[in-house]
């Protein structure tokens, strides 16, 4: 079903001025996205993307957008806008047969979905993994037992009966080359447009949860108990400590350093190395605390 005969159903708007393909969020990367507005701060955002053609917004909210986009206003924008995108991405799921190298060497316990999956030469899939349906596994790269990829993240929203629900994500995993993932962890598939990377090279240790849109870069480590919130994106070469938290959409610059336990909730620079709750500047956080003794 289009997309436009939902919003339509969803709605009851029928005047549009736009072909409508994709539902996307702000950062939306498909020409002819629908969003929506639920937030006039982020009004200004819809000026920068020019993909998004269309925005859901309720009539209080839509006199604040000053730039030249198609309106749908309607209340409650931000719950329909997501039993829209739900709808539409389960009328429209793709099924392509799953497509495994012969030198792959999977273990017989080990699950992998008959669909939407590629599994390249030299892969080692250890007992008690699931790959699920929308993941990519480059050539050399080891998985370990119990590690689970491609689940749904833990993306949720209130319909407009107030009841919760969870976005459907309808993107991928695509992990890299040579690239080695411990046992037990959990790796989210991505969402409207942007998929989760983990590039070549890097490793990570067990227990480590990545979630949804991340984009890991090359020769990272990380390690056993780090929590990568959704649509963090790293560069190359980063090291991230034992039990760190990454807070969601933040960056991580080449070569940056998250020391044991942090708690991250800013960007990191290139060659920067922070620690704490909050994290700052390791350097600083030692003057700091040597200043207080």
């Amino acid at each position: 079903m289009e997309i436009k005969k939902l919003i339509t159903k969803y709605t009851g708007y029928d005047s549009f001025k736009n072909k409508i393909e994709h539902t996307g969020l702000m950062d939306a990367i498909y020409s002819n996205t629908v969003s929506f507005l639920s937030d006039p701060k982020f009004a200004s955002k819809l000026a920068q993307n020019s993909n998004i053609v269309a925005i859901l917004v309720n009539p209080e909210d839509a006199q604040k957008i000053d730039v030249e986009i198609e309106k749908i206003i309607i209340e409650k924008p931000k719950s329909i806008f997501f039993d829209i995108h739900n709808e539409f991405c389960k009328l429209n799921i793709s099924r392509q047969v799953t497509k495994i190298d012969p030198d792959a060497n999977i273990a017989s316990s080990a699950y992998v979905s008959p669909y939407n999956v590629s599994i390249e030469s030299g892969v080692i899939i250890h007992p008690q993994a699931a790959i699920l349906d929308g993941v990519s596994i480059q050539k050399g790269t080891i998985i370990g037992p119990g590690t689970i990829i491609g689940t749904h993240g833990f993306h949720c929203y209130d319909d407009i009966n107030g009841n919760k629900k969870k976005v459907y994500h309808d993107g991928k995993v695509i992990i890299g080359e040579n690239v080695e993932i411990g046992s037990n962890v959990s790796i989210d598939k991505g969402l409207m447009g942007r998929d989760t990377i983990i590039g070549d090279h890097t490793k990570i240790d067990n227990l480590v949860h990545i979630a949804h849109r991340v984009h890991i870069g090359c020769s990272c480590l990380v390690a056993a108990g780090a929590i990568i919130s959704g649509s963090v994106t790293t560069g190359n070469d980063i090291w991230i400590g034992p039990g760190a938290t990454l807070s969601n959409r933040i960056t991580l610059g080449n070569n940056a350093q998250v020391l044991i336990g942090s708690v991250v909730v800013r960007n990191v620079k290139d060659n920067e190395r922070v620690s704490g709750n909050f994290a700052m500047d390791h350097f600083k956080r030692m003057l700091r605390t040597r200043s207080n003794i």
